[in-house]
């Protein structure tokens, strides 16, 4: 359930070490695609650092133009198209695509049946991946209002992965890690970590949209099938049917960068309707997965959970998935610890503020001083 009572399936986007087989990152959503990727990528790199490959599958959500280029998908026609570096050539990643319509190029999906069988079923709301898994009770409980909401399950994984499935001992291939755990192999093999500041970060992984000429209403950006304009009064005007294209936050849509098609920044342009901002913020949640209101309903979640407990048993309290969950959380707090290595290479966007951009930069810290 989300936080207005509505049923839906929640998904899984992540990331796996290829070696280790650590979950390194990981990301929740209602509707899969690109952003998710996204975001799983982010936390990944936050966690463990800059990978330098990823092995993707041909689905979109990972193969558009904007993330790693379309792969498996492309066309000849395309080769004629000038395109906006994608997010991966950003970041100095290699990405290469599994064979189509073969299920044994995606290792992956191994590790999502380990989640699905440690992990899902021990859920009330756990639909199975067919009909054949379907629980014979779940309709009664839907019908009962006894399946978990968002917030539960996003906490609970996150404890779940580093507490149990990352300290689980390696399945690989080479035998002089055995008796290691996923998380010491990659502790005791990574030698160099490329890492990116948070703004630099930020930067590098702002969605972009096709190449586009400047109109009298400025740029636009296409979210939910819905364009949104910007403009500045004056450099629109001077530069129409200029080429350009647009790199967006989808979490933040209130200004946008104009960069021409040698991928060079020239402005910085705010939403053409103000009375579109309030709309535009309402929808972060779509876009992020409403991850910091739960963080901000956790303490009044457990409160409530204080209340609705206060008259059980301690043997009616306990569950498989408390004791799951209470076993991780010890584990991840003792056992999981990630070794950065000494020799960290630092990435950067290496962009310079438009000249309009610089000046105001410059009034701005004069004012200070």
């Amino acid at each position: 359930l989300d936080e207005n009572g509505e049923r839906h399936r929640l998904y899984l986007t992540a990331f796996l070490d290829a070696k280790s087989g650590v979950l390194v990152g990981w990301n929740i959503t209602e509707t899969v695609d690109s952003q998710s990727t996204i975001l799983a990528l982010r936390h990944g790199i936050r966690r463990f650092g800059i990978p330098k490959a990823v092995y993707f599958d041909n689905g979109r959500e990972f193969v558009t133009h904007d993330v790693g280029g379309k792969g498996h998908r492309r066309r000849k026609s395309d080769d004629d198209k000038i395109e906006p570096p994608t997010i991966l050539k950003r970041l100095g990643i290699e990405m290469h695509n599994a064979i189509v319509r073969n299920a044994k190029a995606k290792p992956i999906e191994r590790t999502f049946r380990t989640v699905k069988e440690q992990f899902s079923r021990l859920f009330s709301g756990f639909c199975g991946g067919t009909i054949l898994e379907k629980p014979e009770s779940l309709k009664r409980r839907i019908k009962e209002g006894k399946i978990p909401q968002d917030y539960e399950i996003r906490e609970v994984l996150e404890e779940w992965i580093d507490g149990d499935f990352n300290l689980q001992p390696y399945g690989g291939s080479e035998r002089k890690y055995k008796n290691m755990s996923r998380l010491d192999v990659w502790n005791n093999e990574i030698r160099e970590v490329r890492k990116a500041s948070e703004d630099e970060l930020n930067l590098m992984l702002m969605r972009s949209t096709r190449v586009q000429k400047i109109k009298r209403n400025g740029v636009y950006i296409t979210v939910c099938g819905e364009r949104i304009w910007y403009m500045h009064p004056e450099q629109t005007i001077l530069h129409l049917d200029e080429e350009v294209y647009v790199r967006y936050d989808p979490a933040d849509l209130k200004s946008v960068r104009i960069y021409n098609t040698e991928d060079r920044l020239l402005y910085i342009w705010d939403c053409a309707d103000v009375l579109l901002v309030d709309y535009i913020t309402a929808q972060q949640q779509d876009i992020a997965d409403a991850q910091q209101i739960a963080r901000h309903s956790k303490k009044f979640v457990r409160d409530m959970a204080k209340g609705l407990t206060a008259g059980l048993t301690n043997e009616q309290k306990i569950t498989m998935l408390d004791i799951k969950v209470r076993k991780a959380h010890s584990a991840k707090s003792e056992n999981f610890h990630i070794h950065m290595p000494k020799n960290i290479v630092p990435v950067r966007a290496d962009e310079e503020l438009p000249e309009q951009q610089k000046a105001a930069a410059g009034m701005e810290r004069e004012c200070v001083v």
